[in-house]
């Protein structure tokens, strides 16, 4: 990959150099396989805070290489230290392909991404109002029967399940219904701080009532 390292300069100033090694490295590896380095989320924006959230990023390649993977793991708690997460793997024909199946997850990208190096594969894409609809209505059902279920798990104690109720709100109801006015309005929503609600842990009893549900990290505790 031969193209120059683009928008560090609008990252956190704490986080530029990291950054800039990360893409810098992933280049090393890949070489002309790598078509597209992007972060996303809370690295692109102002309010990014190291102390509390990981630099997300979409590394797009033109075809998997395991054996490039496997190198790149090995810098996993070099990369941990400085604040950025494991990158998200694809290629154009896979983000083409699941446009259908992870709708919320590709607007998170699309309205909220900075291009480090490489073409911007995000800006242009284009959802089905359908496949809006039917990750909406999939996420709340899932919130309803986690609800229920951790009625019965915390033996009905309503100092744990209120918290816990809305730590399940707030991952995935505010995306959902942002998502959905998005759509309608074919606007951007800003006042929705997706990065903020995404990096939202439980604390105390409420910890052993989310259980797998793993609501910080993704959206909706998906991954791409």
């Amino acid at each position: 990959m031969t193209e120059d390292i683009v928008n560090i300069d609008q990252l956190t100033s704490g986080m530029q150099e990291p950054v800039k090694r990360f893409v810098l490295r992933v280049q090393e590896l890949a070489g002309s396989n790598c078509l597209a380095i992007t972060s996303f989320g809370a690295i692109a924006t102002p309010a990014f805070d190291p102390r509390k959230q990981l630099a997300k990023s979409v590394v797009i390649l033109n075809n998997i290489d395991l054996p490039m993977l496997r190198e790149l793991a090995k810098d996993g708690v070099k990369l941990g230290k400085a604040k950025i997460a494991a990158p998200l793997i694809m290629t154009p024909v896979y983000i083409e392909g699941s446009l259908d199946t992870f709708p919320l997850e590709f607007l998170e990208i699309q309205q909220c991404h900075l291009c480090l190096a490489g073409p911007d594969h995000f800006s242009d894409l284009s959802f089905d109002a359908s496949h809006i609809r039917l990750q909406c209505e999939r996420e709340l059902k899932t919130i309803l029967i986690a609800m229920r279920q951790g009625l019965l798990v915390g033996l009905g104690v309503r100092k744990c399940l209120g918290p816990w109720s809305r730590i399940l709100l707030n991952a995935s109801c505010v995306p959902c219904v942002a998502c959905c006015g998005c759509m309608i309005r074919r606007t951007i929503l800003p006042q929705f701080k997706w990065w903020g609600i995404l990096n939202m842990k439980p604390s105390g009893r409420c910890q052993q009532f989310v259980g797998r549900f793993k609501i910080c990290g993704n959206m909706a505790g998906k991954t791409l």
